[in-house]
């Protein structure tokens, strides 16, 4: 159970998140990545309190958020750069091949 106050720091850290939701569509975030964001934000919400503890903390809720998290990084980040990666190495082989 260690992990959820360490989830709870990070998702304390998006004070900003609002400011976000409001420009993110108009840079053509898709809605169903801003829909993951809303999960973790509203989770993180209602567990980041200091000094209390919430007894419906436990460790299916920090997998889960840990899952969202992962997805959000794969789907923006990771992807993206195997794909140009994978096109890097096509035009080089095509390239090569003429």
């Amino acid at each position: 159970m260690a992990l959820l106050p360490f989830f709870r720091s990070v998702v304390a850290a998006f004070v900003i998140y609002p400011f976000l939701l409001r420009i993110l569509p108009s840079v053509g975030l898709p809605v169903q990545v801003q829909q993951w964001l809303d999960i973790v934000r509203v989770a993180g919400n209602n567990q980041v309190h200091p000094g209390t503890l919430d007894v419906r903390d436990d460790a299916t809720m920090a997998e889960t958020l840990f899952e969202l998290v992962n997805i959000i990084v794969e789907d923006r980040i990771a992807r993206p750069k195997q794909i140009a990666a994978l096109y890097a190495e096509a035009a080089r082989n095509f390239a090569e091949a003429n």
